[in-house]
């Protein structure tokens, strides 16, 4: 499932908001101590990058790679598969809190392959959002027991690092 996902998204070409992203990683990778003072060309004006809402842990992570592997969109859309494979992982281990190990490929089959992922993977936010959401809800669910302090400090943790991806992460804080 995450190769099939992984070959679909790979030599995609950027679209959306993935070129404003991949400029800010490049921003980032050259100036990381002050990662918010650069500009992007966003629309007619270019447009300072604090001005975008957005927080920049992932923008942080495409840097990384950017100088680990150059300016390549195929090591960018690498990192993205990273987050597929949380994710279809996660959402496994999700699934099959609630139904077992019958039939627990179906609920990630449904998710990850059908028309709303497949088609959607960019180097933008919403694949690591997804995979870090999917993440946050496995830990909740298999938090009982003996495990219970470990799960709750697991989701916990993921939903902070959500929150530091996408600010509509912030709805994992009332459900924790």
């Amino acid at each position: 499932m995450w190769l099939v996902c992984t070959l679909i998204n790979v030599g995609k070409a950027a679209h959306i908001d993935d070129t404003a992203h991949l400029e800010i990683a490049r921003w980032i990778a050259g100036h990381p101590l002050h990662p918010m003072q650069g500009v992007v060309h966003w629309g007619v004006h270019a447009e300072p990058i604090h001005h975008l809402n957005q927080p920049h842990l992932f923008f942080a992570l495409l840097a990384l790679v950017r100088v680990l592997f150059g300016p390549s969109l195929l090591a960018a859309q690498g990192l993205v598969s990273l987050f597929t494979l949380l994710g279809i992982a996660s959402f496994h281990w999700l699934w099959r809190g609630f139904v077992g190990d019958r039939g627990s490929a179906i609920g990630p089959l449904l998710l990850f392959l059908g028309p709303a992922f497949v088609p959607g993977q960019n180097i933008m936010t919403d694949t690591p959002l997804l995979a870090l959401f999917c993440a946050f809800a496995a830990c909740l669910v298999h938090a009982r027991g003996p495990n219970l302090t470990r799960g709750l400090c697991l989701a916990g943790s993921v939903a902070a690092v959500a929150c530091l991806v996408k600010y509509t992460a912030l709805v994992l804080l009332p459900v924790l």
